[in-house]
């Protein structure tokens, strides 16, 4: 059976056989982030600087600090000289580095790893950023910031610029950052934003400002153009084209202290990428999720390091090196109907799953092209919502493991579809109802099913009824993911257990792991991989009557978020794939008695439909692998409107509802598709002929999430007969 799963979820295996894609060209689908590593810090960076292959820190009580990059994307410390106080910030151009601490601190960096002092300047700094032989300087008192001349190093000029009133009445308070563009810097203060002209260095002028009323933490600036980070105003989008007379353009609301200008989009706060290609109507592409954010800086070309601050001890702080290619993936139009599927299994060209309520089942002999074959209501009648736990599939038979979440009493629920007829799935009227299973695990194998149940044992039953439980082999501990081969199970829970299915029906070994309990497994041939805690193994079960450990591999480094709760390993080639709730890391197991770590991808990406490709493997959000194929570069045709398609209320803000009454055939299958103007399906949403016709759209996209104001296109079909119309989306 083609099946392997992550975190319940699918991967689509390409059949001997099957129909190769059309014949379109290619391109490269590289997600927008790519994470090449994580460096961690003892402590927590306030700003960072790039320059000469270098990244200069400042670290706040901890000093400044110079970092050379040694592996792609990993960071190795080679200096660390003593400054008193607390370091704010830095900057560096050409062979200077200027440091804001208690005193602003110049240093000689011709020689990165041996930073040599040029000057001391006995003045509190906040921030600076230089120009030449000068600097702009925020200080530490309120209202002040200065202009420094270092054309001789051992007699620096100091002019000093008191600063009025806001326009608004507040006066502006301590600095935060500062900016300089064409002559004019712009600084970052506690109520908002002040412009002052550099352009002689003698003779600084206060030119204009604007309130914001909240601290604005970094800014950046391009073609009078300054975006402002604000931990609780958001992200300002100011036009100072005439920093005289300073506007606010558009906000995008957040709490962001970082921000880093990249053409025509903006990376800001927790990595979030917006496209400001027009200023005044920002648009967010994507968000990664990374809290924390100081700083960014760009190595040049698609490479970027952020640095982030941790309050997790001993490692504060942490680089994070990525990618972020210069243009967006195209979207596209294929895997998007399983996007809800949470639970689901391949068999040959055969995909079942549930979605929205229902059991589905799908033909995915082109998985680039599925098609629904059919799918009946998976209501299980118990009058509360019911979590699926798994399903498994072989031939023409499925079976499913549930549960229901309430807080009474809890039922499981283990039970058949026969899909001899897949346009009209049907439950097998004997199932096994319970309260001892919770949301089982199940497989199919050899002519039977098998259910953990969340305890310690695995249950078989006969198929296709399920009315008992049948035989019980015990489990030394509980059960939390199998897998079945070649007539064995093998188990994770207390290590490693393997029960012969065919011979002694009973557990005939026990391997214990060094971290004592087990979570997940996968099968790959004769090597099981189990995790752990932190940990994988790879474990040889040629023998199952005595298992060996091949090799292992401790995640903790790179998983320190969720420590514990590594999910699902797959293989695919020669390289093994293991979740985490927020990620998913990539290792290397060419060799299985000695596994590396080699990458991370994002588990929660937001790409126009949730997609990303990583070595030539698409991935959905939802964790659905399909195959390492060329990938379409393909979208759906507009649809065109038609008369009569009613769909009401048209302009709508949280839900639409379409009159399916005027499109006949009401013994028919009924089906939604939403697209938006680009050509793009956002959401597909399917009924069977015995539900009610009643479908509408709540202005969310396939993995749940409200879709922007806007134009977008309703393609409704039922039976033959399918229909279009144009609506829009209000905010």
């Amino acid at each position: 059976m083609n099946r392997l799963a992550i975190l319940g979820l699918s991967l689509l295996v390409p059949l001997a056989g099957s129909p190769a894609p059309a014949d379109v060209s290619c391109r490269d689908y590289r997600p927008y982030e790519f994470r090449l590593d994580r460096t961690l810090l003892p402590y927590s960076p306030e700003e960072i600087a790039y320059a000469d292959s270098h990244l200069f820190g400042a670290a706040g009580a901890d000093g400044f600090f110079v970092y050379a990059e040694g592996d792609p994307g990993f960071w190795v410390e080679v200096a660390h000289p003593a400054v008193t106080g607390f370091v704010h910030a830095v900057d560096v151009s050409g062979t200077r580095a200027w440091v804001a601490a208690d005193d602003l601190l110049v240093f000689d960096v011709s020689d990165p790893s041996s930073p040599v002092i040029l000057a001391t300047i006995p003045i509190g700094a906040r921030c600076v950023r230089s120009f030449g032989d000068f600097a702009a300087v925020g200080r530490q008192e309120s209202d002040l910031v200065s202009v420094i001349d270092l054309q001789n190093p051992s007699a620096p000029i100091v002019t000093d610029l008191p600063l009025p009133a806001l326009p608004g009445g507040a006066a502006p308070g301590v600095s935060r950052d500062v900016e300089i563009e064409n002559g004019v810097a712009a600084f970052g203060f506690d109520e908002g934003l002040v412009f002052v002209s550099v352009s002689d260095p003698s003779a600084p002028t206060y030119l204009g400002g604007l309130e914001v009323s909240q601290p604005v933490f970094d800014i950046a600036g391009q073609g009078g153009l300054w975006y402002a980070a604000s931990a609780l105003a958001g992200l300002r989008i100011v036009d100072a084209a005439d920093p005289t007379a300073p506007f606010e353009l558009a906000s995008v609301s957040g709490s962001y202290r970082a921000v880093l200008l990249l053409g025509d989009r903006v990376l800001v706060g927790e990595m979030r990428l917006l496209d400001v290609s027009d200023p005044a109507n920002p648009v967010v592409e994507q968000t990664f999720g990374w809290n924390n954010a100081r700083g960014y800086v760009s190595l040049g070309g698609e490479r970027i390091v952020g640095t982030f601050g941790r309050t997790a001890s001993p490692d504060p702080g942490e680089f994070l090196t990525f990618e972020i290619p210069d243009e967006t993936p195209i979207p596209l139009d294929g895997p998007l109907p399983f996007g809800q599927m949470l639970y689901r299994a391949v068999d040959g060209n055969r995909l079942v799953g549930f979605s929205d309520g229902n059991l589905e089942c799908w033909d995915v002999t082109d998985p680039f092209d599925p098609s629904l074959l059919g799918l009946t209501a998976a209501d299980y009648g118990y009058g509360f919502y019911v979590q699926h736990g798994s399903i498994d599939l072989e031939g023409d038979f499925a079976v499913s493991g549930a549960s229901n979440t309430n807080t009474g009493t809890q039922v499981s629920v283990v039970e058949g579809w026969d899909l001899s007829d897949p346009s009209a799935p049907q439950r097998v009227p004997v199932r096994y109802v319970g309260t001892d299973m919770g949301a089982p695990r199940v497989r199919l194998h050899e002519g039977f099913a098998y259910a953990a149940p969340g305890a310690s044992s695995l249950n078989r039953f006969t198929v296709p009824n399920l009315g008992t439980a049948g035989v019980v082999f015990p489990a030394a501990d509980v059960i939390s993911d199998f897998d079945c081969a070649n007539g064995y199970a093998f188990s994770s829970g207390g290590g490693l257990e393997v029960f012969d299915l065919s011979g002694s029906m009973a557990r005939i070994a026990l391997f214990p792991v060094p971290a004592g309990y087990t979570n997940s497994l996968a099968l790959d041939g004769t090597t099981a991989f189990v995790t752990g805690g932190t940990w994988v193994y790879a474990i040889d079960v040629s023998d199952p009557h005595a298992p060996s450990l091949l090799g292992s591999i401790d995640l903790n480094p790179w998983v320190w978020r969720t420590p514990t709760l590594l999910r699902r390993p797959i293989r695919i080639g020669d390289y093994l794939y293991v979740a985490t709730p927020t990620n998913i890391e990539v290792v290397d197991v060419s060799d299985v008695t000695a596994p590396v770590r080699v990458a991370e991808i994002r588990w929660r990406p937001e790409f126009p439909q949730g997609l990303m490709n990583y070595a030539g493997v698409l991935l959905d959000a939802p964790g659905t692998f399909l195959p390492p194929q060329c990938l379409l570069a393909v979208s759906a045709p507009l649809p065109e409107a038609t008369p009569f398609l009613a769909a009401y209320p048209n302009p709508f803000r949280d839900r639409i509802t379409i009159d399916w009454a005027r499109l006949g055939n009401v013994g028919a299958a009924s089906r939604l598709d939403v697209y938006d103007v680009q050509g793009r399906r956002v959401r597909s949403i399917a009924r069977s002929a015995q539900q009610t016709p009643a479908i509408g759209w709540d202005g969310r996209d396939e993995l749940g999430r409200p879709v922007a104001a806007g134009v977008y296109w309703l393609r409704a079909q039922r039976g033959e007969e399918t229909s279009s119309r144009r609506v829009v989306r209000l905010r």
